[in-house]
């Protein structure tokens, strides 16, 4: 079993999502997070992670959106 599950494997595939695998108190999923917190803490030395709900990041979409559309 792997910890995270890309939604593109999913009965409805959503390929920009991915799903938590395993069940709440797991010690890989603490691992998980724990690298992930690494990544989010160490600026350039990761892929880093995204709130994708950021209102900042919704503006800009929005803006860039609007501009291609014109």
């Amino acid at each position: 079993m792997s910890v995270v599950r890309w939604g593109g494997d999913t009965k409805r595939p959503k390929e920009s999502t991915f799903l938590i695998d395993v069940p709440p108190g797991s010690a890989k999923l603490a691992l998980v997070a724990e690298t992930l917190r690494q990544w989010s803490i160490t600026p350039g030395r990761w892929a880093g992670t995204r709130n994708i709900e950021d209102p900042e990041r919704l503006a800009v979409a929005k803006k860039l959106a609007s501009k291609q559309a014109a």
